[in-house]
């Protein structure tokens, strides 16, 4: 400006002269401006820090409200203050996304049902029962773990109702019974991390104990019971209330309809075809059947059930529109087609000579019966012989597998031949290869081949016995007696029937016979013989042809089969010229 003669030099001095002078003045001025910005910045962070916070804390309230778990507040407060600290005015692409780092790991959830829960846990590992933390892979291979990973199990899913297991299945998996008592002492369930094939660092998360209240309800069979009591010294402490559910039930209007109910449940349930009242009661009859009960109905509802599904597939396929008796007796002879492995071998041994049981004629000290033994749902029945030897000896023993059946045989010999002292005999009563013990339904054929072999009375081998026997030589019903009768009656259908054949039973299971329709039509046709008897004499006086006798005036008559018998055992044991009560020559 002063070359360009504006301003003339004295100006500028002058005015050089009052910039100086003021300098000073000017810069404390921009200074005071600057602390009055930067405190205005700082109470506008102030001011956002304190409205964000109390908008997110008003907004998370109802959270804590909710929740009253613990820590719950000072999680909540915790994620205010690292927004504030961390995302209000400030650059946020490089953080990580608020959803994963501010979100939960909801292990369960109750929402929108007021009702305690029912968990049956079908595989009661540790992982399934007690939760475990899944790893995160990382690119190099690497596993880590975080509470993102964390997976509940049955326990913690019960909480507030009832957990049902089966003791079986939590015994046969490792660890699973230890942790299952320790929860229920302590009330606390504890998520257990994986402890075996990931690296440490992956193992680094270990969840706090979680406070549960569960009912725990632990099936099984009395034999497991007794185990556990006897093993578990708090097993009954925790386990106080017992229910010991009945394998039948009463087979009267109230348990039909239960079945109705059963059956009608099933099949909205499943989408299975309508059964008619005709396929209704033909289930009922199986139900019966399947019952280990005389006059009763099994509670096995399972069994059951799979008896209607495999029912409703037949009649699907036969195009009905509803399942009747014809489908429902179908499905019945497809299982015990299926089940009938054993007794076609034993009948195919019988025949090509194998296997040592005769249809024909008479043999002394041999009885023939059938024994079963059960296959899942079934019980398959397998003919059988029982023989008897008999030896003379120091004292008096019988030889079977089952001592309570020897005592019991003992006592019968006893009060059937007046015996005023125990003989001097050793009996031996074996089955052949079919059945190698004698089960209970087998006890009358071994009391007859015993009687039998005493008399030396021939017993016809074309009737099969069958049925329990007391002391006093009285029948019991047997288990499975459809069963027995009907592989006993598919053994002569094979070799011919003649009409001799058939089988002697306890009158008392009269009332439990549901037999296969080839074999009433059979014993209609007099092709087959069904007896039914109260008493182990009568089932010899069939067997052996020979009246039984009875005791009149010391003795039995001469040609009776008691006396016969008697008089052979006084003869094996030396007594016979000995003179006491009840030894006067028979009459």
């Amino acid at each position: 400006l002063v070359t360009q003669k504006q301003v003339r030099e004295e100006d500028r001095l002058k005015a050089m002269k009052q910039v100086e002078n003021w300098q000073a003045e000017v810069n404390r001025f921009a200074h005071e401006v600057n602390q009055i910005w930067q405190q205005a910045l700082q109470h506008i962070d102030q001011i956002n820090a304190t409205e964000t916070a109390r908008l997110l804390g008003e907004m998370t309230s109802s959270v804590g409200r909710k929740f009253k778990a613990s820590g719950m507040d000072i999680f909540l407060c915790e994620i205010i203050d690292d927004i504030v600290d961390k995302r209000v005015g400030r650059d946020t692409s490089h953080l990580a996304d608020p959803t994963l780092l501010y979100g939960v790991n909801v292990l369960t959830s109750r929402h929108g049902s007021d009702k305690a829960p029912v968990v049956f846990a079908s595989q009661p590992s540790v992982s399934n029962l007690f939760g475990t933390i899944d790893p995160a892979w990382m690119s190099s291979g690497r596993a880590v773990t975080s509470f993102r990973g964390i997976r509940t199990g049955a326990m913690l899913e019960a909480d507030g109702g009832y957990l049902i297991l089966d003791a079986a299945d939590v015994l046969a998996e490792p660890g699973s019974w230890r942790l299952l008592m320790r929860t229920l002492r302590t009330g606390l369930a504890e998520v257990v991390p994986p402890e075996l094939g990931w690296p440490y660092s992956a193992q680094s998360l270990k969840p706090e104990p979680i406070p549960i209240r569960v009912r725990v309800i632990l099936t099984g069979d009395g034999e497991l019971f007794e185990k556990l009591n006897q093993q578990d010294r708090d097993f009954v402490r925790l386990f106080k209330v017992i229910a010991d559910f009945d394998e039948t039930m009463p087979r009267d209007k109230e348990g039909i309809r239960s079945y109705g109910r059963f059956l009608a449940r099933l099949v909205e349930k499943e989408q299975l075809l309508h059964f008619d009242q005709g396929g209704i009661r033909s289930l009922v009859e199986l139900g019966s059947r399947l019952s280990t009960e005389t006059g009763r109905l099994s509670a096995r509802f399972g069994e059951l059930a799979d008896l209607a599904r495999e029912a409703s597939w037949l009649a699907r396929e036969e195009g009905e529109s509803e399942v009747g008796k014809t489908c429902v007796e179908a499905a019945f002879k497809h299982w015990r087609h299926r089940a009938r492995l054993p007794l076609t071998r034993t009948i195919r041994g019988i025949e090509q000579g194998a296997i040592d049981l005769t249809l024909r004629g008479r043999l002394e000290a041999r009885a023939n019966s059938c024994s079963t033994r059960c296959t899942g749902t079934l019980h398959v029945a397998q003919p059988a012989a029982i023989s008897c030897t008999l030896t003379a000896a120091e004292d008096f023993r019988i030889l079977t597998e089952n001592d309570r059946y020897a005592d019991s045989l003992k006592l019968l010999l006893g009060q059937s031949l007046m015996l005023q002292r125990p003989p001097r005999l050793l009996v031996r009563l074996s089955s052949t290869e079919t059945t190698p013990s004698i089960d209970p339904g087998m006890h009358l054929a071994g009391a007859c081949a015993l009687l039998g072999a005493l008399a030396e009375a021939p017993m016809r081998q074309d009737l099969a016995l069958f049925g329990e026997i007391d002391d006093q030589g009285r029948l019991a019903p047997v288990t499975a007696i459809n069963d027995r009768i009907e592989a006993w009656f598919e053994l002569c259908n094979q070799r011919g029937l003649n009409g001799q054949q058939g089988v002697i039973m306890a009158r008392a299971d009269a009332a439990a016979l549901m037999l296969d329709s080839n074999v009433v039509k059979a014993a209609s046709n007099d092709m087959f013989q069904v007896f039914a008897v109260d008493h182990v004499h009568q089932a010899l006086e069939l067997v052996t042809g020979l009246r039984a006798g009875s005791w009149r005036d010391g003795a039995f008559p001469a040609d009776s089969l008691l006396g016969r018998a008697r008089r052979r055992l006084l003869e094996l044991s030396g007594y016979a010229l000995e003179s006491s009560p009840g030894n006067n020559p028979a009459r």
